[in-house]
């Protein structure tokens, strides 16, 4: 009788990989649902498997077992048909094959177990100053020797914290694999108020084409990269500036609908 009750709540805990959470703390588990999936297939298939004594719902647990595993699984199975198709789609997007080298897909099992690619040393440059206050972003060549397509990374922290040094792993591996990276510092709240966020980023795209020859970057193709709160002033940027040279915005869970999320607060002021 244990083992079912485990494994139902087990069950419901997989259904985060499926449908949206209604609560933030509940949200916050799915990410690690999400992330880390094969953490939660093994714990229930020990759960599972170790149930094949005979015991009272015996089967209808084996069975309930398996199905949560399958929906634990669904995030890397999404995940590995959304990588066969990547390619052609960002060569329709962007234009460039050579974005994707043959030998490094998009998407690889083994990449689960194996540890992160090397560091990319970044140079610190002032991109704009204002009254009282230089900002700075950090730039992560290309690991090729022509102009490349640039990602713009704004970072999160509720636009009141964080600053450029969030996502290192990710700007190494992205100029590693072919693409000029600019992780930008932008001014916070409450400090500064809306649209400054979005002021610094059309800064950054600003200095970043004036510096275009020397840091091998090619303005028609940027693309602006957001994680929470950088992700909605990426979404801002990318659909409000009506710049030809972005080619493409990546939001990572930033909020699109303000004025819900204001009658809604996850931290009530």
């Amino acid at each position: 009788m244990i083992r079912l009750i485990l494994l139902i709540i087990l069950f419901l805990a997989s259904l985060l990989a499926l449908f949206g959470a209604p609560t933030r703390q509940l949200w916050i588990f799915a990410i690690a649902i999400t992330e880390y999936p094969l953490i939660f297939v093994v714990i229930t298939a020990l759960i599972t498997t170790g149930g094949f004594m005979k015991q009272r719902f015996q089967l209808g647990g084996t069975i309930l077992g398996l199905i949560t595993i399958v929906i634990f699984l669904s995030p890397v199975i999404r995940a590995y048909f959304i990588g066969k198709t990547l390619r052609a789609e960002m060569v329709t997007a962007l234009g460039d094959k050579a974005i994707f080298p043959i030998e490094n897909r998009p998407f690889l099992f083994g990449k689960f177990f194996s540890k992160s690619d090397h560091a990319v040393a970044f140079s610190s440059l002032t991109y704009v100053t204002y009254p009282g206050i230089s900002l700075k972003l950090d730039y992560y060549p290309a690991q090729m020797h022509t102009k490349r397509p640039c990602i713009i990374v704004v970072h999160g922290g509720s636009w009141s914290s964080g600053n450029s040094d969030q996502l290192p792993e990710l700007n190494s591996y992205l100029a590693g694999i072919g693409y000029n990276v600019a992780a930008i510092n932008y001014r916070l709240a409450p400090t500064y108020k809306n649209p400054a966020p979005l002021e610094d980023v059309k800064a950054a795209l600003s200095y970043l084409r004036k510096h275009a020859n020397s840091l091998q970057i090619d303005t028609g193709r940027f693309v602006l990269l957001g994680r929470s709160a950088g992700a909605q002033v990426a979404l801002l940027a990318a659909y409000t500036l009506h710049d030809p040279g972005i080619a493409g915005v990546i939001d990572f869970y930033g909020p699109a609908d303000m004025v819900w999320g204001y009658s809604v607060p996850a931290k009530p002021l």
